[in-house]
């Protein structure tokens, strides 16, 4: 309920508030590297759970059906439009019928799940001070969700795949060779978070989108703070709608009449 996420929210924000302080004043850089795993492993379980399938976001339809009757009256405004009209949400007829309530429980949701992704981030600017080039990354692996954190070298090319393989980048020997000179330092860390679920969709399980969150970032010890650089070489991104799965092996056999079985 909105209740309990109102608690959850209360927190992650103390949390962010505290790594804002050790992040601000250097101290982050003090952290064990055991430490920053466990906070990592709690934090991305916590995210994990919130994303899973199992835990619903706010389901729009039924608070609409408490609030205003709102399934009737959308199912009413569907009625008529073509099929290919009626599954895009820019006609769902429940947008025009949100009110205060509704928004406001969709708000707390969401507020918990962005929070999380900040959390999640500068869990990767503490790896950046405790993951170095040749040493094994840092993986944390959580049902629906996973987080890896490994030191870059800019003279081989590095390609990265998805936790549910969909989704595939390609970072050239030139385009790191840029990265590193726009970051600055010796060494840059890279941070790959991937969502098989989509956690920033709110609308309702009745109508389920299949994207993934796929979320890569790069941090040099000079300053984990840089919060974006303009890149001159390109950076290859690769999506798959879905995965293609190998075509079963052909099975024969037989079936028995009724009559002949026991």
């Amino acid at each position: 309920t909105s209740e309990k996420v109102n608690v959850f929210n209360e927190l992650l924000d103390k949390m962010s508030e505290g790594f804002d302080k050790v992040i601000a004043n250097g101290d982050i850089k003090d952290m064990h590297k055991e430490d920053v795993r466990d906070m990592t492993e709690e934090l991305v379980g916590m995210v994990s759970k919130f994303s899973n399938k199992s835990e619903r976001f706010v389901d729009v339809q039924s608070l609409l059906w408490e609030f205003e009757g709102g399934m009737l009256r959308v199912a009413d405004e569907r009625a008529p439009l073509a099929p290919k009209h009626a599954q895009l949400i820019e006609y769902y007829g429940a947008h025009t019928k949100l009110n205060d309530t509704v928004l406001a429980a969709i708000n707390i949701w969401m507020h918990a799940i962005c929070r999380s992704f900040e959390l999640l981030r500068d869990m990767g600017v503490a790896s950046s001070h405790n993951v170095h080039k040749g040493d094994h990354g840092l993986v944390v692996d959580k049902l629906t969700v996973q987080m890896i954190a490994f030191g870059m070298d800019e003279t081989e090319a590095l390609t990265v795949v998805s936790l549910d393989y969909l989704t595939t980048a390609v970072l050239t020997k030139p385009m790191l060779q840029d990265m590193q000179a726009k970051l600055g330092g010796t060494e840059m860390t890279a941070q790959i978070i991937s969502f098989k679920e989509n956690p920033f969709w709110w609308y309702p399980t009745e109508h389920p989108i299949t994207t993934t969150v796929f979320y890569f970032s790069a941090f040099s010890e000079a300053d984990p703070t840089i919060s974006g650089i303009e890149l001159k070489e390109p950076f290859k991104f690769e999506m798959l709608q879905q995965r293609t799965l190998k075509e079963p092996a052909l099975l024969r056999g037989y079936v028995e009449a009724a009559e002949e079985m026991p």
